[in-house]
């Protein structure tokens, strides 16, 4: 039996329609026909306010500064889109190597700096800094890279020495399932 609501009908004398509607209609059988200008205008509020809540973060975390944005402008050029990221993908077998080198193969689809871009610059196109990481192993790798490193929003990098080498970090699959 489909779930039942109440119509969303409202004549235009304010009078509400108290008949049900089966989901996944919101208006009932006798109202039906106001279904689809429903769902446009849903549609219409929902890329609104998508476009909005995108151009607020873009404007107050992904370029809050000078550094986020030569970040962002790297991550959307053609060096990195059409060279670099595809070819560490190809080169990894699409494999996430911080889980391969603690002897599982997880696919992956992200591929990750493994000397941060904001702790050093310089090793932003440097092949060997790069990696395919798996979701689940980016997520722990950033927490770390915060407390280690000092990256991130509202943290001070901090002088300590770069780990340039994927089988001296720990393991971000069981810190990802920890926390």
């Amino acid at each position: 039996m489909p779930k039942m609501t109440i119509c969303r009908f409202v004549s235009p004398a304010g009078i509400k329609c108290h008949k049900l509607a089966s989901s996944p209609n919101h208006y009932c059988s006798e109202h039906i026909d106001h279904e689809s200008e429903y769902l446009a205008k849903r549609k219409k509020w929902s890329d609104k306010h998508t476009q909005n809540y995108y151009r607020n973060y873009n404007k107050t975390q992904r370029v809050r500064n000078e550094t986020k944005l030569e970040q962002d402008k790297f991550y959307r050029n053609k060096q990195w889109k059409n060279g670099l990221r595809p070819a560490v993908l190809e080169r990894d077998n699409y494999l996430c190597q911080y889980c391969m080198s603690h002897g599982r193969m997880t696919p992956g689809k992200i591929v990750d700096h493994t000397i941060p871009y904001e702790f050093d610059p310089s090793k932003r196109d440097d092949v060997r800094n790069l990696a395919t990481i798996c979701a689940a192993c980016h997520t722990g790798k950033t927490r770390w890279e915060q407390e280690y490193y000092g990256t991130g929003a509202g943290n001070d990098l901090k002088n300590v020495a770069a780990v340039p080498d994927i089988k001296y970090l720990p393991d971000f699959m069981d810190s990802a399932k920890t926390q």
